[in-house]
């Protein structure tokens, strides 16, 4: 920072390992230090998927040093403030709760026919699943949910696009395992891995959805669901708080509870067989979401910052090597 020759007014960290370093850079520098975690580990290992690994006890301790020590915690959702506040102590005053918004030059309604067209599917019925390929996100409960909708030859045209990259975490790829599973199920032919896309692209894949799938077993915000909202497509999506916030049950798409396939597979049916229901679903969700573009987010973002720079950095501390939590 000194080499640069420039002035910094704050420090700004997003998840657990940038907020680390910030940590050590406030302290020296005596900056203001706003953090996000995006996610917490005590909330994921409390939302493990069946096999999934927990998150190490390091990063459950420094998310606590973390907390106790950033100026400003901003969250997406009232219960993420909850768990901070819950979990580490942390003062109702130093969370601030941030709905986060959406590109709605980039992400808005398209005609579906023409986008199915475009990404290759003419006159078949989409799902969709946007995300990283990780046991947390729940895509096998989609795949067991489709071999309901399609058992014995019901609906042929219902087809799921797998949209992102394996997470490739703990040294095993989360895509074999889900591609073994889709052999499996003898959905090979309905099932298509398309790997990472580019943001560009996406719009058109979710015009072009019936509806796009959220099956996670934990979700800080539901990103996906917003931008699939913004494109007219209803979401069918697990009753997790982050995802809650999103989407309307009944309204722009479904919530479901629990890791259930055959409660997926209902509602995939109901928007599969109720004429008309995939695309009221689809404009209502479009209406949501415009109210929530990133624009209005930056806004109340940069008031709450003028508002913190104004009366300067706290004295937490520096994080320190014996980390301690209260979470035990």
């Amino acid at each position: 920072m000194a080499a640069s020759g420039l002035r910094y007014n704050l420090l700004y960290s997003h998840y657990w390992l940038a907020g680390a370093a910030a940590c050590a850079l406030g302290a020296r520098r005596k900056l203001p230090w706003v953090h996000t975690a995006h996610t917490l580990a005590i909330v994921k290992n409390r939302h493990l998927a069946p096999g999934d690994r927990p998150e190490p006890e390091i990063r459950v301790d420094l998310e606590g040093e973390i907390s106790r020590c950033a100026d400003l915690l901003v969250v997406s959702t009232e219960a993420e403030g909850l768990d901070l506040r819950r979990a580490y102590g942390v003062a109702p005053e130093r969370v601030f709760v941030l709905t986060p918004g959406c590109d709605l030059d980039a992400f808005e309604p398209g005609e579906r026919a023409e986008a199915r067209r475009l990404v290759g599917h003419p006159g078949e019925r989409l799902f969709l699943f946007v995300g990283r390929l990780e046991r947390l996100k729940g895509v096998d409960v989609i795949l067991r949910a489709l071999s309901l909708v399609t058992a014995g030859g019901r609906h042929p045209e219902a087809r799921l696009l797998v949209l992102g990259e394996d997470s490739g975490t703990g040294g095993e790829s989360e895509r074999k395992r889900l591609m073994s599973l889709t052999f499996e199920l003898g959905l090979s032919g309905q099932v298509e891995f398309l790997g990472p896309v580019p943001q560009s692209r996406l719009p058109v894949y979710y015009a072009g959805a019936d509806a796009c799938l959220m099956p996670s077993y934990s979700e800080s915000f539901g990103l996906v669901g917003l931008e699939a909202q913004a494109c007219g497509t209803a979401v069918v999506a697990s009753h997790q708080v982050g995802l809650a916030s999103v989407v309307r049950d009944g309204v722009t798409g479904f919530l479901v509870d629990g890791p259930d396939p055959a409660a997926y597979a209902d509602r995939m049916l109901r928007l599969l067989e109720e004429p008309g229901l995939s695309e009221r679903m689809g404009e209502r969700a479009a209406r949501l979401a415009r109210g929530l573009s990133w624009q209005r987010s930056a806004d109340r973002l940069l008031r709450r910052v003028d508002d913190l720079l104004e009366a300067g950095p706290r004295r937490g501390g520096q994080l320190g090597v014996q980390a301690t939590s209260s979470h035990r």
